[in-house]
């Protein structure tokens, strides 16, 4: 018994003092000593990565403990690399002064970024840049209903009705009064078979809402469309 609670006790005298462990540390512009703001810093071999504070301060939280490279950068800087002994307790407190790159070395700075797919702008958008009749129903506005099926969804957009199945709930789709023999569904572009054997169209209470980043309706054909006859 007595060898038992020794075990216990060690276990919990390890757990608490990985818990502690930190890795602390500040960011500084050497020129100015102002802090710097969105600076990276990661610790290499790991997928541990932090961005500064408004004080230039920094901080791992349980990092892994052992020898590790330190690496700093930020826009119009050098980047700084430091091997760090990551310690299980009383860490130092790291102050890493960067210093600017000469104007002459730098040559772009590119900042890209990724509209939301999901967004209201985003659906608006594909709307009125489509060449056909459509509506799109935006991920952000499934995310605000109570809708639980794609089928659910689907009837809350003008010009479309839903056949139901012998529990009341909505099951097919029906676009301007057309039968539903005439639909074919895609997923992300692709057609998708239905799981009757014996017609084409798909039973869309099989979709949880939750899934879509967003639902389009087409209510025109193409000449690009599939004529699926």
């Amino acid at each position: 018994m007595k060898s038992i609670l020794h075990v216990l006790f060690c276990l919990l005298v390890t757990f608490s003092a990985a818990s502690g462990a930190s890795l602390k540390g500040y960011v500084y512009d050497q020129k100015t000593g102002e802090a710097l703001v969105g600076a990276t810093v990661s610790i290499g071999g790991t997928d541990k990565t932090v961005l500064t504070g408004l004080d230039g301060s920094f901080e791992f939280k349980h990092p892994a403990t052992g020898k590790f490279q330190l690496n700093i950068s930020y826009v119009a800087y050098k980047k700084f690399t430091q091997e760090v002994n990551i310690l299980n307790e009383d860490n130092p407190i790291i102050k890493v002064y960067l210093t600017q790159v000469n104007d002459n070395n730098l040559n772009e700075v590119v900042i890209a970024t990724k509209g939301s797919g999901s967004s209201e702008n985003t659906a608006r958008r594909i709307e009125q840049q489509s060449a056909q009749l459509m509506n799109v129903v935006s991920g952000r506005a499934i995310e605000t209903s109570p809708d639980l099926t794609v089928a659910n969804v689907i009837q809350r957009v003008s010009g479309v009705s839903v056949e139901r199945s012998s529990n009341g709930d909505g099951q097919y789709a029906i676009l301007r009064g057309m039968d539903k023999r005439y639909n074919y569904t895609l997923v992300n572009g692709i057609k998708i078979p239905s799981p009757d054997g014996k017609y084409r169209y798909v039973p869309l209470d099989i979709f949880p809402a939750e899934l879509l980043d967003r639902l389009e309706i087409y209510k025109s054909l193409t000449p690009n469309m599939e004529g699926d006859a």
